[in-house]
């Protein structure tokens, strides 16, 4: 992997977040079961351990090719019981805390090298753990404290904060592995700035209209995320098709496409919904669509919460507002952005070289256009 200067304090910062996050979780589940609230108690110890499964499954994964050729050189198999091992040692709430950690000792140390395993489960771990954990768990908590008799806790108000900066973070910290397809250049520090802002109003207006359409609709949540998450797929299939004409849906036919399948669009759509999961050429109007879908849902949402039964409350007028100026100015922040990223990385492209560079580069593929400087040409190197 390509370290950066600014790598170890991403992954600090995310070490941090994935430590706190489930300590945060665990202490406001004991809260509530010394308050006896088995049902939330319960519900929220499932999100817990939730993503401890994808945790063993994927470090599986990821290690086998190279478990496969140590042992191929040895001339035996890998016993049942190492797989196991393996397994059972990325079985818990921390696995994502502990590849970060060990991602930032990487940085440390300022190596560059071709390993990418390490690099690949702790993007993943943390992306497990935000999805499966941190943003159920946000809702949860939101639910609780609104409709809760007893006092607000302490733990409440950390924990509560702590699962949505986690989130935000993990997302951030992911954009670029998911737009690798459409955006090929690094994203640079201010955009990876400007898109935590973006994520910050997306996010947060999203779990909140979630969290307040629970409050006043409790169960009829899960028919609003599910039907957002087949009008994605239709959408999804749709463009691919007209794009390509043959969609690439044999990968999902397996048991690992299967809950890749189900885990990128029933699990992560409904968090942020523009993030590619059908191998596309452009993603201009599905991002657009997407988005779209994404303010109507969180407007319908956060309206129907405030015509509701539980809009007496004093933060229903502020709680209304803050999410439908979030979700607006966030979409409109978001399609601004990768519209001008994906601009600038077909500029990119178009790189100035003076003649001596180009008769010692002897670059193959070269369309030059002269520039006004007699000594400087335009070029554009073609993919061979």
């Amino acid at each position: 992997m390509d370290v950066k200067w600014y790598s170890k304090y991403v992954f600090l910062v995310g070490a941090i977040l994935s430590f706190a996050d489930p300590i945060t979780d665990i202490l406001t589940l004991v809260q509530f079961y010394r308050e006896d609230h088995k049902t939330w108690f319960a519900v929220g110890l499932g999100f817990v351990f939730l993503p401890c499964v994808p945790f063993g499954y994927y470090y599986v994964v990821l290690e086998r090719p190279l478990t496969n050729a140590n042992v191929e050189l040895e001339g035996r198999r890998a016993p049942s019981c190492h797989w196991l091992k393996s397994f059972l040692s990325a079985f818990h709430p921390f696995s994502a805390a502990v590849a970060r950690l060990k991602m930032f000792v990487f940085c440390l140390k300022n190596k560059n090298d071709n390993d990418e395993c390490r690099d690949v489960y702790s993007q993943a771990a943390a992306f497990f753990e935000a999805v499966l954990e941190s943003a159920p768990q946000f809702v949860i908590q939101l639910y609780v404290i609104s409709i809760q008799h007893e006092r607000v806790s302490v733990i409440q108000l950390i924990s509560l904060p702590v699962s949505f900066l986690s989130l935000v973070w993990t997302f951030t910290s992911a954009e670029e592995l998911f737009h690798r397809r459409v955006i090929t250049n690094d994203i640079h520090v201010k955009s990876k700035c400007f898109l935590f802002v973006t994520n910050l109003f997306l996010i947060s207006s999203r779990l909140c209209a979630v969290g307040y359409f629970t409050v006043s609709y409790k169960w009829w949540i899960i028919s609003i995320v599910t039907l957002h998450s087949i009008i994605m797929v239709i959408v999804g299939y749709i463009f691919s098709y007209r794009q390509i004409r043959r969609p690439h849906i044999q990968r999902f036919m397996s048991i690992h496409g299967a809950g890749e399948f189900i885990f990128g669009k029933f699990c992560v759509q409904w968090i942020k919904d523009d993030l590619p999961f059908f191998l596309l050429r452009n993603r201009n109007t599905v991002r657009w669509v997407a988005n779209a879908l994404f303010v109507a849902e969180n407007l319908v949402m956060i309206v129907l919460f405030y015509f509701s039964g539980h809009s007496n409350t004093w933060y229903a007028s502020p709680v209304t507002v803050c999410v439908c100026s979030f979700t607006v100015l966030g979409g409109i922040m978001r399609i601004t952005h990768f519209s001008v990223l994906e601009e600038e990385d077909i500029y990119s492209r178009y790189t100035v070289k003076t003649i001596p560079e180009l008769i010692d580069g002897c670059k193959k593929n070269i369309t030059t256009i002269p520039s006004t400087n007699f000594q400087t040409f335009y070029y554009y190197e073609t993919a061979v």
